[in-house]
């Protein structure tokens, strides 16, 4: 009796120096935000734009077919959409289309009513999933037709996420977690679902949430609940439609900020994303904390329908201006983001290049240069 008492007095105690570490680093976190961060930054989402020219006219018109293929499935089929067919180019990326703000009067105009999709949906994913095949093909081979499992996949998918765009101000928090992990999970589902052989320039990655949302991690040292973790499964690995889960053996595993890229910090509406802001940079360090090959990290904060990327450099954070999902534009351009995080280099999501990294045995194997 004496030793279970003794261990429960030990479990307190150790519950308590985690949740007193906990408060002391928001307060810190709080800090942080006031002094180092700066907001509304122009062009920040062009730091994911990949180096290699190929990649990143793939990345182009892959997220421009996957936002007309959105707005399709959101009006129904009924009408064409509104968001432009032109590819965006490096460097050609201006307010208009790259922002999805809502201060000027040409984006309020490309704000649009949202209705429910027809029985059609799946006949439109089927059909897109056909036609970038074909693009694809060499030889002029026609490609067989998508699977009835990855286009029902996709429109799930979809009707999960159209949840968020059609959410309103007094949606709560954690209803918002499964929707914006969809969208996530469309646009890694799409990639997935074009890929062929003959495809030239190939995802390198793609960007899917961990299927528990709002969990604490299993390497933290304090009680902190992130929202959505975000990982960065291969695209032969990747089950369209899915979010990432651990093997049947590590069911009841709780997600690693090891395996972290970034973090999704979510907020209601009527919050402030000012309260989202410094959990983030709190969540955010652990993610140093736990990867000794990161250069600089990025995040998100999510304040309803409005998004702003985060991008955490050693001792500064610059925020994007703000990405509007009812928006058409913003839609795009929050495609266009994920998108590019799929096709870039490791080093533009803030990994060394020097340092590997091997996940599955858990060592860092660091490249000094010279003869062996």
């Amino acid at each position: 009796m004496k030793h279970g008492s003794a261990d429960s007095r030990s479990m307190t105690s150790k519950g308590h120096r985690k949740a007193e570490l906990q408060s002391t680093r928001r307060r810190e976190a709080e800090d942080m935000v006031d002094r180092y961060i700066r907001r509304d930054i122009r062009g920040l989402l062009d730091l994911a734009i990949p180096d290699d020219e190929d990649a990143n006219n793939a990345a182009s018109a892959l997220a421009t077919s996957i936002s007309v293929l959105v707005e399709k499935l959101l009006s129904g089929g009924n009408r064409q959409s509104s968001y432009s067919n032109s590819s965006n180019s490096r460097g050609s990326r201006g307010a208009a289309t790259r922002r999805g703000g809502s201060g000027s009067r040409s984006t309020m105009a490309a704000k649009q009513s949202v209705s429910k999709p027809n029985n059609d949906s799946a006949n439109i994913i089927s059909d897109w999933i056909t036609e970038q095949q074909n693009a694809q093909s060499t030889k002029g081979k026609s490609v067989k037709a998508p699977s009835r499992n990855s286009v029902a996949a996709l429109s799930k998918s979809f009707d999960e996420f159209r949840q968020w765009i059609n959410s309103n101000n007094s949606t709560n928090e954690s209803t918002l977690y499964e929707p914006i992990s969809q969208f996530f999970c469309f646009v890694a589902s799409c990639l997935k679902a074009v890929h062929t052989p003959s495809q030239a320039v190939c995802p390198r990655r793609l960007v899917v949430p961990f299927c528990k949302p709002d969990r604490k991690s299993a390497d933290g040292d304090d009680n902190s609940r992130v929202d959505l973790y975000l990982n960065l499964p291969q695209l032969d690995d990747y089950t369209i439609g899915t979010l990432i889960e651990n093997p049947p053996e590590e069911k009841n595993k709780l997600p690693m900020l090891n395996d972290t890229f970034a973090i999704v910090e979510v907020k209601s509406a009527i919050q402030g994303i000012g309260k989202a802001m410094p959990q983030l940079f709190q969540y955010t360090r652990g993610i140093y904390n736990e990867q000794y090959d990161r250069r600089f990290a990025w995040g998100m904060a999510v304040r309803g329908k409005k998004v702003q990327a985060v991008f955490f450099g050693p001792n500064y954070a610059l925020a994007s201006d703000t990405i509007c999902v009812d928006d058409v534009n913003g839609r795009a351009n929050l495609v266009k983001l994920l998108v590019d995080w799929s096709f870039c280099e490791s080093h533009r999501l803030g990994y060394d290049p020097a340092i590997l990294h091997n996940k599955r045995l858990r060592y860092y194997e660091i490249n000094v240069g010279g003869e062996d």
